[in-house]
């Protein structure tokens, strides 16, 4: 009889055990467990911002939370993602004179940029804190590229990615969401100064427009003598007279619009960064479509009293019933200044604390009238 070894006999203690456990009744679940549920229908993006038309007649969505670039069919509302993260994380997005694209890494400092869907991606501009919006000069494919929030300057930057941008202005007060008129010249919003201005990027030289507004987000030609512009603390879609610098509000929609894009058959498309919605507006007859949207953004942290769930939601501060699933909106970004893309909430018997480690920020909200107590800046990445 062979002798047994140990090595033989550790193997056979191990098999006798793996079949034991195999043979072993399942652990029960608790009597009161019940399959997930879905409390708040999903939807696409994670916060949408830029919004583009490309030469195939895609729709182009960015997200920068949601880290990438999306397509979203003009028809039926349905989404893809056309270009996926790290490399697809989209603030703004624009076409070039022959179909190519650009994109700003928000969150990086990046500008990307590829000659088509086939062609490798390549990083044209780098070490831009907030690079926010950019456009192509349609007449000779000249690149422009602004910085907001995390910066404040305007950039010409080179197609090859060689030379360093070179800078146009800075200081303008947020210079968002402009386009590239068929003049040459630089269309669009300064944030923080409710105005909407033409700029030469030869010189820098910048002539006001038209002013008066909350918080202009984002502007477009329509080519019949029209800026069309999103004010994204009073959700309105305004039009003004280029001659003139007359506006007309031509659509009351939500607060948190971002961006806007209009397509050659002079359809409007608007994105809202808290509903991840995206909408379709005619000029001519007045008729709004909504293609895709959600009734949270991108909640990030939960805490649940009661049958209240209590949701910081980064471009909004929610409340969501459990039993029938009603949302509730509590804050939303540029409606209520003094909300900071929440990423956690915590709450006691009087408070909500809302914390942002984007804005190293902790808000306190009373939660019987709702109002904020008190703002904390100038801490790390508290969440």
């Amino acid at each position: 009889m062979k002798k047994i070894t140990l090595r033989a006999m550790v193997l056979g203690a191990s098999l006798a055990l793996l079949g034991a456990c195999t043979s072993m009744t399942p652990a029960t679940r608790p009597a009161a467990w019940g399959a997930p549920e879905v409390l708040v229908a999903p939807s696409s993006f994670s916060g949408v911002h830029g919004l583009a038309v490309d030469r195939k007649g895609r729709l182009l969505a960015g997200s920068v939370v949601g880290n990438s670039l999306w397509e979203v069919d003009r028809q039926t509302g349905a989404t893809r993602v056309l270009v996926p993260g790290p490399e697809g994380q989209a603030d703004d997005i624009a076409v070039g004179p022959r179909g190519e694209l650009a994109w700003t890494n928000y969150l990086m400092g990046m500008l990307r940029y590829r000659d088509s869907d086939e062609a490798p991606m390549r990083v044209l501009a780098k070490d831009l804190p907030g690079l926010n919006s950019l456009d192509f000069d349609r007449r000779n494919g000249k690149l422009y590229a602004s910085q907001v929030f995390l910066g404040d300057a305007l950039w010409e930057i080179d197609r090859e990615g060689k030379a360093p941008p070179r800078l146009i202005k800075k200081d303008m007060g947020g210079f968002n969401g402009f386009e590239v008129g068929p003049d040459g010249m630089l269309y669009g919003p300064l944030w923080f100064k409710g105005q909407v201005v033409r700029i030469d990027p030869a010189n820098g030289n910048m002539t006001v427009i038209a002013d008066g507004f909350k918080i202009p987000a984002a502007a477009n030609l329509d080519g019949k003598g029209n800026l069309w512009v999103v004010d994204t603390r009073s959700g309105e879609l305004v039009r003004v007279d280029l001659a003139t610098g007359r506006k007309t509000v031509a659509r009351q929609l939500e607060s948190s619009l971002d961006n806007l894009a209009i397509a050659p058959d002079g359809t409007i498309y608007l994105s809202n960064m808290a509903n991840n919605q995206v909408q379709a507006f005619n000029p001519t007859s007045g008729e709004l479509r909504t293609l895709t949207s959600g009734k949270v953004a991108v909640p990030a942290g939960l805490k649940i009293d009661g049958d209240e769930l209590w949701v910081a939601d980064v471009f909004g501060f929610r409340q969501v019933n459990v039993r029938s699933s009603a949302v509730r909106d509590i804050f939303r970004m540029q409606r209520d200044p003094d909300l900071d893309y929440p990423f956690a909430v915590g709450l006691s018997s009087r408070l909500f604390a809302l914390t942002s480690w984007f804005t190293g920020s902790v808000q306190l909200v009373d939660r019987q009238t709702l109002k904020t107590v008190t703002t904390l800046h100038g801490l790390k990445a508290p969440y």
